[in-house]
Parts: structure tokens; sequence; C-alpha cells
């Protein structure tokens, strides 16, 4: 046996042996061969030390692979944390917080939680590789073939896919995340992620090439939350992103605008709205749009933290401001129309 086949050997034994040393592991993500993003939720009824093992792989970085993808630090999968109430971020797998090899690297250490609900991700959407005359980032697309689109993220492409998306395979098998702690008597499960009982319209978990609306009337002036998160390229231009009309006046009252974004998390490209918008009483259209590719159909860069609920989403901010609200799928302006000539962009 060669040395490059103890490697292996090594590396498939310690991927087994940490999904299999914490016998109380009460969550486990695993096997990304035909998912590329898993999820689950726990409750805390305490302050808790949480014990992580986590298996991705990380690229090695260079001209190639960092223009779409370097935000995670080359991560191309990896697994994270947020808080279920705030959406935030609270602990990421990182190029800086693991070891082992580039397509194989280890996170295993524990972390300190407060009492509350979070949501543990992880995400492997595709591969990185490098030679020493190309580096290369290809999108691991699970669909099937007619569902595919032609399009390859790749560059510089001196690799064969077939062979790079094989390899790729063989590694998914062991890329995964375990949860555990001492005692899990303290811990609730739920399913991620949590539903938003404040919602009162929610066009999440979108995929390509979709235009969603939805038509709400206000009998009364209110505040309302807005979170949208999309995709947003070259410079300024957005891709995947909603708005809000009024429907008498037909002024847009709201968009996903530049000064008013932040980061998602992920790619660059992933962005957010996290905010509040006033609206007066009356009648209003809520859009939302996206291009053909990336998004919960399949994810060609990291995806954002809080991915299921890539799309928008509207909230009430008191339960009982429901009573002053009604929601509908017909669009008023539609209903007289004989022809509309629109563009979603």
């Amino acid at each position: 046996m060669n040395k490059f086949s103890i490697s292996i050997f090594a590396l498939l034994f310690t991927a087994t042996a940490l999904f299999s040393q914490k016998e109380n592991s009460f969550i486990e993500l695993k096997d990304f061969r035909k998912e590329e993003v898993k999820s689950a939720g726990f409750t805390l009824n305490e302050n808790t030390t949480i014990h992580i093992n986590a298996i991705g792989g990380i690229g090695k970085g260079g001209w190639g692979i960092g223009l779409e993808f370097g935000t995670r630090q080359n991560m191309f999968a990896n697994g994270w944390i947020i808080n279920a109430d705030t959406r935030e971020k609270v602990w990421e797998m990182t190029k800086k917080n693991t070891h082992g090899k580039y397509d194989h690297c280890i996170y295993d250490d524990d972390i300190n939680l407060k009492k509350g609900s979070y949501e543990v991700y992880f995400a492997a959407v595709g591969f990185a590789r490098e030679s020493w005359f190309s580096h290369m980032w290809i999108n691991i697309d699970r669909r099937s073939d007619e569902e595919k689109h032609k399009h390859n993220e790749s560059f510089f492409n001196f690799f064969d896919d077939d062979d790079a998306t094989s390899e790729f395979m063989e590694q998914a098998r062991e890329y995964g995340i375990a949860l555990s702690s001492e005692s899990n008597s303290n811990i609730e499960l739920f399913e991620a992620p949590r539903k938003n009982d404040a919602a009162i319209i929610a066009l999440t978990k979108v995929g390509d090439d979709v235009s969603l609306k939805k038509s709400l009337t206000l009998s009364v002036d209110m505040p309302i939350h807005v979170c949208a998160i999309g995709e947003r390229t070259n410079g300024n231009e957005m891709n995947d992103y909603g708005w809000i009309i009024n429907s008498d006046t037909r002024e847009r009252v709201w968009e996903m605008s530049e000064s008013d974004l932040t980061r998602a998390g992920g790619a660059d490209k992933n962005i957010k709205f996290d905010g509040n918008v006033n609206l007066k009483k009356g009648t209003y259209e809520i859009y939302y749009v996206t291009d053909g590719s990336h998004s919960c159909d399949d994810w060609n860069a990291q995806a954002p933290f809080d991915p299921f609920n890539y799309g928008i989403t509207l909230s009430v901010y008191n339960s009982s401001d429901k009573n002053y609200i009604s929601v509908s799928d017909s669009i008023s302006s539609e209903k007289n129309s004989i022809v509309r000539l629109v563009h979603p962009h």
C-alpha cells in the first residue's frame, strides 16, 4: 500500500470516527450526494456547551475560485448555526478553524450557546480543484438532466466535469456535521427553518426563473416587517429580488435598493433587506422574481445563511394586526386588462 492509499484510508477512518465517537449526538446531517443543503432546529432550555464534529471541503484559493466563491474563505462544503429568532449567524465552519486536507477538512471542538432556539445548516454545493495550470470551481447540480441548465460554472477548465463530479460524490458521502452535548435532556428539536407565526406573506424557498406575486390590503396604516433575501451580481445589478407597488397610484413604495441591503452570508452576491416598511391604508402588490441560476433549486455558489427563506417574507409586529389585513393571489390591476406588456425587471 503506497503513501497516497494510506492517506486516503486514514481520512476515511477519521470521517467514520467523527460521526460515531459521540453516542449522545442529538443532530446529524450527513451524506450530501443527493442533497446540497440540510438543516435541523434545536432549542436549549439553559446555557449549554455543544460539541461539533464536522467534515467539509475547502478550495485552495487562486485566481479562478475566488470570483464567485471566496467569501467563506473558499469553503465549498461547510456548516453553520444561526439564531432561530434573529436569523443571524452564531457559528460557522471556516478555513481558520478547521484542519486536514483541502477536500476533507475537519472541525472538532466545543462552542458555548446561550439558552434559546437555533438552526444548524450544512451545504455542499460544488467542488473546487486546481492543477499547476488551472483553478476550477464546478457546480454540482443534483437535479435531473432535464432540469439542469447547460451553462458551466468552471473557469479555464482543464478538468473533465464527469471526473470532478465523481470525485466530489466520493467525498460528499463523508461530508456533514454532528452536534452533541453531555446531556440532551435540556434540548428539544424542531424542523428548520422554524415557522414564522407573524408572517402574512411568505414567498420563500424560491427556485429559478420564477415571477411571484401577492395582493395585500390594509384597512389601517401600519408598519410591516419585510425580510427579503436575493442575489446581486455585476456591480449593482439585481438578479433575484422583490418590490412592493401601491395598486392605486402604481408607485413603487419599496424595493431592494442598494442603500438598504446587507450581505446575507455565503457568496458575495447573496444580499438581504431586513427592516420596517410603513404602509398606508390601501391595497399593495408584492412581487419577487429570480433569474435562471443560484436559488433553492440549485446553488451555484455558497448559499446564504438562511437558505430556505430565500425570497420575501412580510410579517406583522403584533398578532392583532392580522385583523386589519387580507391577502389574495389576485392582482387588482390585472382584472380589467386586455393587453399587458411588462418586464419584471
